[in-house]
């Protein structure tokens, strides 16, 4: 979405307007955040093939 308002290399704070707020305060499951965001099953098939689960270490 990022792209879709910004072009060049300079940033305004009108560049994040399609970027949605996320709550950061408590721990997300990507279950939640899948439920949260309206993605198709091929977006979530997507994500899930390209983003390596990260460790706890």
């Amino acid at each position: 979405m990022l792209t879709l308002k910004k072009n060049t290399q300079h940033t305004t704070k009108k560049v994040y307007e399609l970027v949605p707020i996320q709550d950061f305060s408590k721990p997300w499951t990507d279950k939640e955040l899948y439920e949260k965001y309206p993605l198709t099953q091929a977006e979530i098939e997507y994500i899930e093939s390209m983003v390596r689960p990260m460790t706890n270490e």
